[in-house]
């Protein structure tokens, strides 16, 4: 069931300036990255080969993302969630898990 942006939104706007731990798990992968979210906005692409989502989640703020070298800074300080097709939340004060139809995401605040 698609579900509007708002009710994560609103998980978001709890956990500003706060340091969140991401999970990202896509085809087989599993990537994980710190943010300390600055912002939030959904943003619309306009991509005529399809490439990019027609909408995604941009969480603004810096960070870092575990690689095979170790950590390194968020690219762009940001971090985007595409919102392709069909996706789902589930949150509870502490944890947001958004599946969407190219990964599934865990997110979690760092602090207390």
């Amino acid at each position: 069931m698609q579900q509007p942006p708002e009710q994560i939104l609103s998980w978001f706007a709890e956990h500003q300036d706060q340091k969140l731990r991401i999970e990202k798990s896509e085809d087989g992968d599993l990537d994980v990255c710190t943010i300390k979210l600055e912002a939030i906005q959904v943003v619309e692409h306009r991509d005529a080969e399809g490439y990019l989502s027609p909408q995604a989640l941009l969480l603004k703020g810096k960070g870092t993302v575990n690689t095979a070298q170790g950590k390194e800074p968020l690219p762009g300080e940001g971090f985007e969630i595409p919102l392709t097709g069909r996706w789902c939340s589930a949150a509870d004060r502490r944890t947001l898990h958004l599946s969407t139809e190219r990964g599934s995401y865990r997110i979690e605040s760092a602090e207390g």
